[in-house]
């Protein structure tokens, strides 16, 4: 909510103080209102963060089964009706102040109602850091570095009910003598620093050969940007009237929304049907590798319809223009749904492979928020790549940029070739990094 009335601050400061320059096509900006406009950023930063952590989707989950199943269909038609509600109607209105209230307001009703509930939900007392966890193997391993008898314990491969990782064996080191000869002690808080059971040796092996896995869905963060940049920049160029009607351009997004949640539900229904476990570690890969194929697709779809666009820019010479193409918007409706369809199975995926519900400390769960970083630092890195395509284009025959400011006479299409070509080598990537780690035998061994 903050970030809202913060930004609803500025806007109805900034439309009522209007000057001479509105002749221009500028309003005048205090640094009152840039202070507090730039001070909102972090804040939706901040909320965006907290809404994404798994103690608010286990709640959910929670809450969800304890519905029965038409009470629960009745909810899911609900929140789809109200978010679409939500989603439209701001960009119904004309003026910006009331475009921010609109969203602004619906956070105070839901926060209320949410906060109306608290007395009910259920509070889980402290059930262990991940990140701790894996500060004291680390601690432990080094402390204990002149410990190499471990290493070699047969005990140790055999008597855990994980398959016995191979890798990063100085990691041994890190399990006390005392907890190899009887599994069930707990640790005191004297020696914790000291000693580490094997179970927590283990599931920091699996973190670190994970790490690689995870650094592949720095493309997919990559491709996925486009979608609140190229495409609305776009579509903003194409005719957006069915009919006599103007069609609002987050209509193309709202159909990004549905094609995620409809993928989502499928994807989680097929691996209900074929695996054992609700769950499955082999759908998380697989469904990482599924997203991958259909950012793919998206790629190569949007590149084909950026050359149609320019097709029609050509013909009716609409170079150095601002005027509208003669194309409908619509045109990119499918690149949108593949791009939400990729990002529904992608989120459901990491879900599948890193959750555990057997064990809610397991260091797997910290795994989840690194592979949304990573893909996090994709948005960022896409700026980056931006800049450089754009300086080497320039190094061409005619000289200039893929990127210019007129989008008619920028060469899109190219952009999303060359993002089609990373994404090609990055599944390549993600198929030798299955092979080459101990992730394949991890996961044949949870299927047996």
């Amino acid at each position: 909510m903050r970030p809202s009335f913060w930004t609803i601050e500025v806007s109805a400061i900034g439309t009522s103080n209007i000057t001479n320059g509105q002749q221009e096509g500028y309003y005048s900006v205090s640094t009152l209102q840039k202070v507090l406009f730039f001070s909102a950023l972090p804040l939706i930063i901040f909320g965006s963060s907290i809404h994404r952590t798994n103690a608010l989707e286990r709640l959910v989950d929670e809450e969800d089964s304890a519905l029965t199943r038409t009470s629960n269909f009745v909810s899911k038609v609900a929140v789809i009706v109200v978010a679409a509600v939500a989603f439209v109607i701001p960009f119904t209105l004309k003026q910006w102040q009331y475009r921010f209230l609109f969203p602004a307001a619906f956070m105070v009703l839901a926060t209320a109602i949410f906060l109306s509930g608290s007395s009910m939900y259920k509070k889980d007392g402290p059930q262990g850091s991940p990140q701790t966890t894996v500060l004291r193997v680390l601690v432990a391993s080094f402390l204990r570095r002149s410990n190499n008898s471990l290493t070699n314990s047969s005990s140790h491969r055999h008597n855990h009910r994980t398959p016995y990782s191979h890798r990063f064996r100085y990691l041994d080191r890190a399990v006390g003598t005392d907890i190899l000869k009887n599994q069930s002690a707990k640790l005191n808080q004297n020696n914790r620093w000291r000693n580490c059971t094997e179970k927590e040796v283990e599931e920091i092996k699996k973190v670190l050969v994970r790490i690689p896995l995870c650094l592949t869905l720095f493309i997919l963060g990559v491709i996925y940007c486009v979608r609140d940049s190229y495409f609305i920049e776009q579509a903003g160029t194409m005719d957006q009237y069915v009919g006599r009607s103007k069609v609002p351009l987050v209509v193309l997004e709202f159909g990004s929304k549905i094609s995620k949640a409809l993928f989502a539900s499928l994807y989680s229904v097929i691996t209900k049907k074929f695996t054992r476990n609700e769950k499955s570690k082999y759908a998380g890969c697989v469904g990482i590798a599924v997203s991958m194929v259909l950012a793919t697709l998206c790629c190569m779809v949007s590149a084909k319809m950026e050359i149609l666009r320019l097709f029609d820019v050509n013909i009716y010479n609409l170079h150095d223009t601002d005027s509208t193409v003669p194309m409908s918007m619509f045109w990119l409706l499918p690149q949108n749904c593949l791009l939400g369809g990729f990002k529904g199975i992608l989120d459901k995926s990491i879900d599948f492979f890193f959750s555990d519900d057997d064990d809610p400390t397991s260091s797997e769960w910290f795994m989840i928020h690194f592979a949304f970083f990573i893909f996090g630092l994709g948005n960022i890195g896409s700026v980056v790549l931006v800049s450089m395509l754009s300086q080497l284009s320039t190094w061409g025959s005619d000289g200039t940029s893929w990127f210019e400011d007129n989008l008619n006479d920028s060469r899109l299409d190219n952009y999303y070739w060359v993002l089609a070509s990373l994404s090609i080598g990055n599944i390549l990537c993600y198929r030798i990094l299955y092979s080459c780690t101990d992730l394949r035998s991890e996961v044949r061994y949870q299927s047996d």
